[in-house]
This record gives structure tokens, sequence and C-alpha cells, in this order.
């Protein structure tokens, strides 16, 4: 199985790093790919430029060989949905289990994400929470999740073939989001306990997100 990790990663940090580390254990995973978005369909334009932050992800990814970077997204000259990049990564990657790896936090609005219903087209959705997370869905979401969820990883089958289900786990992951990290750099705030050493010397060193 590959776990597919999607995100802005604006910039990358030790909660992304978290959850994908937790996915991989959990699932035994083969690798994940990460996935940096592109251009973005819904929210304002992100601070870092597509290369800058490919090479704050590599940067981050560098020690762990079971994490890979996918640019699929940020090669493309037009806004990417989550949906349609998964069917190209079904395209290329034939015969593969997937599963879209996602945190509560993303997996609660996902009746607002494009044709979001097709998403199990193509791969399984592994949702990983903490503790008391799925009591906040909302009514679309959860019922999606009931028609689609699996107790059990050996339950979910090869997903080859549009038959993909939910997958509900609950791990520890680090209180740390995008947001905070972007607004503790631009504060002049302690920032580095939040993402990896190569991250936060690339940051200094372009002068990112505010610091300087």
């Amino acid at each position: 199985m590959i776990g597919i990790f999607g995100g802005s990663f604006d910039p990358v940090h030790l909660g992304h790093l978290g959850l994908a580390e937790a996915a991989y254990r959990q699932l035994g995973l083969e690798r994940v790919l990460f996935v940096p978005l592109g251009l973005p369909p819904h929210r304002p334009q992100l601070q870092a430029s597509p290369a800058q932050r490919v090479e704050l992800l590599r940067a981050a990814l560098e020690p762990t060989p079971y994490f890979e970077i996918n640019t699929l997204e940020v090669e493309k000259d037009s806004p990417s949905w989550t949906v349609e990049t998964l069917a190209q990564l079904r395209q290329s990657l034939p015969g593969e289990t997937l599963c879209l790896l996602l945190g509560s936090d993303a997996f609660k609005p996902l009746n607002s994400w494009y044709r979001w219903r097709r998403i199990t087209d193509y791969c399984h959705i592994v949702v990983l929470s903490r503790r008391g997370d799925e009591q906040k869905l909302n009514d679309e979401v959860a019922d999606f999740l009931a028609s689609k969820r699996t107790g059990q990883l050996h339950e979910m089958p090869a997903c080859t073939a549009g038959n993909g289900g939910v997958l509900w786990l609950e791990a520890e992951l680090p209180e740390i989001s995008s947001t905070r990290l972007r607004a503790a750099i631009a504060a002049r705030q302690p920032f580095m306990q939040y993402t990896p050493p190569a991250v936060a010397a690339l940051i200094q060193e372009y002068k990112l997100y505010g610091y300087g």
C-alpha cells in the first residue's frame, strides 16, 4: 500500500511528518508520497512559491527514505483538485492500493471538496485523528463515513476498481499548523520546535514568512 499525503506544506512542519509517520507505522505502508499543492482552487495565494515549498519539503523528508515527493500538482499551470490528482496517480500506479491520508481537520469539510464522493473510486481514505474528533463531523460527512467505513486494516480490499473505503484511526499527533507556524515566524517568536532543523535553516536563509 502507498500513502498519498497532499497539502500546501506552506511550510512543512512536524505535524505533517507526525501524521505521515503514524500512517506508515499503523498501516504498514510501503511508502508515503507527499503531493504539494500547486495553484490552490479556493484559498488565497500561498506565501512561498511552489519551488520554495518543494525545497523545504525535500529538506524535511531527506532523512526518511520511505517518504517521497510527487510534484504532479506543482507542475500544472491550472488549479489542482484532489480527485483529479488521485485519478492520475491511479493511472500511473496500476495495481497499487492507494490510501489518501487525511487529518480529521481536513476530513471534516470533505463535502466541500470538488467531486468528493468520487475520491473512493481511486483510493481508500485513511483519517488520522485525535480522540473525540469523530463527534465533530457534519451530517453529510458522517453519513459518508458510515456508508464507507471499514473497521480493520485487513478488511480493506485492494482498491483498484472503485471500491475504496474509509478507515478511521486514532493517533497521537502534534498540535501544530502551518498557520500557527507562519504567525510565530512573522511575530519573531521561537519556531524551530515546530519544524525540522533543515527546514528552519532554509526559512532563515530565504527570509520566508516574514523572517528577519
